[in-house]
């Protein structure tokens, strides 16, 4: 039996019935000019960060290529929220034809497209579940 103990902000300690004390995490420091940074840990930057190497050995779809997500990287705000408005219009055309010409219709890999009750107004609905 053990006992942990601490909090997500700080650390986390483990305690053997003994009494024998460990910490097994700590919080990391927080990066130079943080809240810059939104704040974020070396990790939470890192988890988004991109270098034109990547092209090719990374996904095509993988969110560090988003042109919008970089500029928001880049701390280009109005030019990102304009590039993923851009996007959703694009996206939202692209799906209107197809429908216009019966294309079939990419289905997601990972869910299946259902159809539910809406339960406020009793309508039919098309919801995606889990594969």
């Amino acid at each position: 039996m053990y006992d942990i103990s601490g909090c997500w902000t700080e650390s986390i300690a483990i305690t053997d019935m003994n009494g024998n004390k460990e910490v097994i995490w700590t919080s990391p420091l927080p990066i130079a000019n943080a809240p810059a940074n939104y704040n974020f840990t070396e990790l939470g930057i890192l988890l988004n960060h991109y270098v034109p190497e990547m092209k090719g050995v990374i996904a095509p779809t993988d969110s560090r290529m988003r042109n919008d997500q970089r500029l928001f990287e880049e701390g280009k705000i109005d030019e990102a929220d304009k590039e993923k408005t851009r996007l959703e219009v694009k996206q939202r055309v692209s799906r209107k034809e197809k429908e216009k010409k019966n294309e079939q219709i990419e289905n997601p890999l990972f869910f299946n497209k259902t159809e539910s009750k809406n339960l406020f107004t009793g309508e039919m609905q098309s919801d995606f579940q889990l594969v």
